[in-house]
């Protein structure tokens, strides 16, 4: 049972008046269920000044003493919030037809020059009691108006849901305080909305464009007071080469649809933001509601997708480059190596077919012909082992990297020391590769790159995860070109230990060394 009680009247006609005074709606009227469920009645109303009188007198119709069976289902638009739906139509005929007569509808929607009405259901433990009916001029209502309204919807809702039906009846607005600590309902201004939303909110008076007033939200993001701010302007939380736009903005009254700017807090921090704007009667005069929305991390995680995108672009194009040079060279040796020596080995067939036929000494031929034969054998297992480590097939990655580091000193003369332990784990092969190629791909660049004369590769395993870290006594990477998009190595690096879960960083002092340290968890 819902009871309609002379304060939940109070507050229902605060949200009305907020609804019209505040947002320039031109009607907002409160429906609930009588005592008996039979009818919805109207508990409070707001119009327009003057539209109550045309309404009555012209159109002939009593708002205060109108009511709707609550058994109607034949309406559309009814049965809809029946169910719990917000309900936005363009004519007065889809919400009261057959109740009031067609043409009746269209005299009543010409005094008001409606051109939107909307129906919020009520609530209380998921049956529908009652209802907010408001109209509007506007053509179109805007997401964050509508929003706005729902907000207003809600706290009813709540006010009614909470209500102690029995004490009420003396003075249970005050006693209760539902409107402050419930609702965060404000006669001035319709806190219920204003200091709940999150976002940031500023009122801005239209003629003299500073502000009027702001939530909570906007004070502490902003670090200003609500003094500092009303001798402010929104061109001082712009940098100069916004204020076209902003102006173009401000001035422009039919365009309502978000902008992106940089805004500058009283701390010189810069945000990213998208501002959502509407139009609003704020104390009878003309001002703008503005809701920032902070979108600095958003974009700046748009840029780093952008960036990694360009960079996983021009590293597959550096990747299909090195791939048709590994072509070409394994062409070349294949031909150079592999396709002369079997044309040597064809040639001393022949020499030693002819000399057995005229039985002379083989020996040194036979010599000659295996050296050739080794050779080719060395040549296809140094094209093999470049392509694919298969020492990972046979052997521990320690095994495989402590080989490559010394074959790395040997062939580079720069000092080289290795140091690993991981204990009893036992990594999958493709772990292990990708760790093979880091420490290639590392080690290639203290030899072409860093100038060293020495270099540590370190691989242990601490608590849950597996660390890596190459570092040299050189004269250190240049952070300009640890940023540059041709640096492939470093990209595909990165790009190894990603793919695993794992996040490499690259260190350098200038002319004392770098360092490149991954992580893997495990």
């Amino acid at each position: 049972m819902v009871h309609s009680s002379l304060d939940l009247k109070k507050i229902f006609k605060h949200i009305t008046d907020g609804v019209v005074r505040y947002m320039g709606f031109t009607t907002a009227i409160f429906f609930m269920l009588d005592k008996k469920r039979t009818r919805f009645e109207v508990k409070a109303l707001t119009t327009r000044k003057g539209l109550l009188t045309l309404i009555n007198t012209v159109g002939g119709i009593s708002i205060k003493n109108f009511s709707i069976p609550a058994e109607l289902t034949l309406n559309a638009a009814i049965r809809s919030a029946m169910n719990g739906q917000t309900v936005v139509v363009k004519t007065l005929e889809e919400i009261v037809y057959p109740l009031i007569s067609k043409k009746r509808c269209a005299d009543l929607q010409k005094l008001g020059k409606t051109k939107t009405l909307i129906i919020l259901p009520l609530e209380n433990d998921g049956e529908v009691i009652g209802g907010v009916f408001i109209t509007s001029k506007q053509e179109e209502i805007l997401e964050e108006e509508l929003e706005m309204i729902k907000s207003f919807s809600h706290a009813a809702s709540n006010a009614i849901k909470n209500a102690d039906l029995h004490q009420q009846v003396k003075n249970a607005y005050e006693e209760t305080r539902l409107s402050q600590e419930a609702l965060h309902l404000s006669e001035s201004k319709c806190s219920i909305l204003f200091e709940s939303i999150p976002d940031p909110v500023f009122i801005l008076d239209k003629k003299t464009r500073h502000f009027l007033d702001c939530n909570k939200a906007a004070l502490d993001r902003y670090g200003y007071t609500l003094k500092e701010l009303k001798t402010k302007t929104p061109y001082d939380l712009h940098p100069v080469e916004d204020f076209a736009a902003l102006d173009e903005h401000i001035s422009n009254e039919t365009d309502f649809s978000p902008h992106q700017y940089t805004q500058i807090t009283k701390r010189g921090e810069r945000l990213q933001v998208e501002i959502h704007s509407a139009p609003l009667e704020y104390e009878g005069e003309e001002a703008w509601i503005s809701i920032i929305r902070d979108i600095t991390l958003h974009k700046q995680a748009e840029a780093e997708i952008k960036r990694s995108h360009e960079e996983l672009k021009k590293l597959a194009a550096h990747l299909q480059t090195i791939r048709e040079e590994e072509r070409t060279l394994v062409a070349y040796e294949l031909h150079d190596d592999i396709g002369q020596g079997l044309s040597a080995l064809k040639m001393d067939l022949y020499m030693l077919e002819e000399k057995f036929l005229k039985g002379e000494n083989l020996s040194a031929r036979f010599q000659k012909t295996k050296d050739l034969l080794d050779n080719m054998i060395q040549t296809i297992r140094k094209i093999y082992t470049d392509l694919r480590p298969t020492l990972l097939e046979h052997f521990s990655i320690k095994e495989v990297i402590e080989d490559h580091v010394d074959k790395f000193q040997d062939l580079t003369k720069i000092k080289s020391e290795c140091e690993i332990d991981l204990g009893e784990t036992r990594l999958e092969e493709g772990f292990s590769l990708a760790l093979f190629r880091i420490v290639q791909e590392a080690l290639n660049n203290v030899k072409w790159h860093s100038q060293a004369t020495k270099v540590t590769v370190k691989l242990v395993k601490e608590n849950n995860h597996i660390e890596l870290k190459i570092e040299d006594n050189g004269i250190g990477i240049k952070v300009a070109d640890l940023k540059r998009p041709s640096s492939f190595g470093i990209i595909g690096m990165r790009e190894r230990a990603s793919l695993l879960g794992g996040k490499l960083d690259v260190r350098a002092v200038p002319n004392k060394g770098t360092s490149v340290l991954v992580h893997f968890p495990l």
